[in-house]
């Protein structure tokens, strides 16, 4: 079986995205990231239009390896770095698209349930939108935000795990300090990714060994609970 690793960089850790709390900071068994890493809107500076391009981790993830993560033919781990600290590794149980999970009373309660579906299609940019604001967690990516909505959306998909553990505000318990595995972890924005077989792989792969033994879920608080004032893009 081919093993995928997936590393990326957060900003911010308030327990959104990644999700693994309902409304309340109650706790769950599942872990979503279902916001953020999603698409663009490319400003072109030749003709000043605005374009909206699918793209980002989930899109990716979704794209090329959907039907082998939910048949259960592959294996794909995601990693979240948060100040050179691991917050959180998961392997990934399934992906649906974003329509599917904000359309499913099972996840309504979670504080990543930010959107409705639309019955009608919302033409922008090039690309149709079908997904709205609804009243839930009104601090993370709030109504006005109109961009961040549209860039969730190109997303497309939503990445589920129920096997992850989740550090949050006990991160700095797991900060990397060799410098060979810190140039194989991702710089700001970038997501790096390695399969079997990769240069660098193995040294990812006994990452995850020694900080998770893959049997036990880890639930913590978040770094910060979602508020307003919130630093990065869950500013009010």
């Amino acid at each position: 079986m081919t093993e995928h690793i997936f590393l990326y960089r957060l900003t911010n850790d308030t327990g959104c995205a990644p999700c693994i709390f309902e409304n309340g900071y109650k706790d769950t068994h599942l872990l979503s990231l279902a916001c953020c890493k999603g698409g663009q809107l490319r400003c072109y500076k030749k003709n000043g239009k605005i374009t909206a391009v699918n793209t980002g981790l989930r899109w990716t993830i979704g794209e090329k390896l959907k039907n082998s993560i939910n048949e259960g033919k592959e294996k794909v781990y995601i990693i979240g770095i948060y100040k050179n600290c691991i917050l959180y590794i998961a392997i990934l149980d399934k992906v649906i698209k974003m329509t599917e999970y904000y359309n499913s009373p099972e996840y309504s309660k979670r504080l990543d349930y930010i959107y409705n579906v639309s019955d009608s299609e919302d033409k922008e940019y090039n690309k149709v939108f079908q997904l709205y604001r609804n009243n839930n967690n009104k601090y993370f990516h709030p109504k006005e935000d109109k961009d961040q909505h549209r860039r969730d959306e190109l997303g497309k998909y939503v990445l589920l795990s129920k096997s992850f553990a989740y550090f949050g505000k006990k991160h700095t318990e797991h900060r990397v300090t060799n410098e060979k595995l810190l140039s194989l972890m991702p710089k700001r924005q970038e997501t790096k990714y390695y399969k079997t077989a990769d240069t660098g792989f193995e040294q990812i792969k006994s990452l995850i060994e020694d900080h998770w033994d893959q049997e036990s879920i880890v639930k913590e608080e978040p770094s910060e609970r979602i508020k307003s004032g919130s630093k990065g893009c869950y500013q009010k």
